[in-house]
């Protein structure tokens, strides 16, 4: 696995936070936690509903590239408007 170095780390968590505003700001609620593992469990990064709460998990031990991909197919898959590359500086 490729490691970034400062420069890029910084650059992709604040790309990670840009789509979290975005997310954010349709009503959904994102949460970067260490998802449970171990034997019987397969859990990953995902979304549901709770009462009228839209949740989206994002697995924080994943590459921080996973997880901007992550939040970036969401966005496709709620349709949501997608953030230009020069909003997120990608």
């Amino acid at each position: 696995m490729k490691t970034l170095n400062k420069a890029s780390q910084k650059e992709a968590d604040q790309t990670f936070k840009k789509l979290m505003s975005h997310l954010s700001l349709h009503g959904f609620i994102v949460r970067r936690e260490e998802l449970k593992r171990g034997y019987g469990w397969k859990a990953m990064s995902g979304s549901c509903r709770k009462e009228s709460d839209n949740l989206v998990f994002v697995d924080r031990r994943l590459p921080i590239t996973e997880q901007i991909n992550f939040l970036q197919s969401k966005i496709l898959e709620f349709g949501l408007p997608k953030l230009e590359a020069a909003e997120i500086n990608l």
